[in-house]
């Protein structure tokens, strides 16, 4: 499962390496889960493929970032200068397609349930990029 994941990512983003796309989803997704409360957070990690969990659960790059204030919602440029810090890129339209495409492939490994849910929680222009990653056929 994880590897199907990542090289749907790798070959989405045209990349050479493997690794680049397990940064580039672990960078995403565990920035997502920070726009989220640990219960909700705790909730999602339970449905998800155990080989997918460690995209989600945890800190992959040892930052130490988790927010005391859970509830708080994200802004849009705290989201993607977080993933752009953790994943190594600076350009914005360049992390804005990484998170469509992770985004995509996310989607298409979580129950209903949980794709309307970040599709009613996350801030809008957040929203919007998880929206146009939904996969045309659910």
């Amino acid at each position: 499962m994880m590897e199907d994941f990542i090289s749907r990512i790798q070959g989405d983003l045209e990349l050479q390496n493997p690794f680049h796309a397990e940064r580039l989803a672990a960078a995403t997704l565990s920035t997502l889960r920070e726009t989220i409360s640990s219960a909700q957070a705790a909730a999602i990690e339970l449905r998800l493929p155990k080989s997918l969990q460690p995209f989600w659960v945890g800190d992959p790059f040892k930052t130490a970032y988790r927010s005391q204030q859970r509830d708080e919602i994200w802004r849009e440029d705290q989201f993607f200068e977080r993933i752009g810090r953790l994943a190594e890129l600076r350009d914005k339209k360049l992390i804005e397609d990484v998170v469509r495409v992770v985004f995509n492939r996310f989607q298409e490994v979580l129950d209903d349930q949980d794709v309307d849910f970040f599709a009613t929680r996350l801030p809008q222009s957040i929203r919007m990029l998880w929206v146009e990653g939904a996969p045309a056929l659910r």
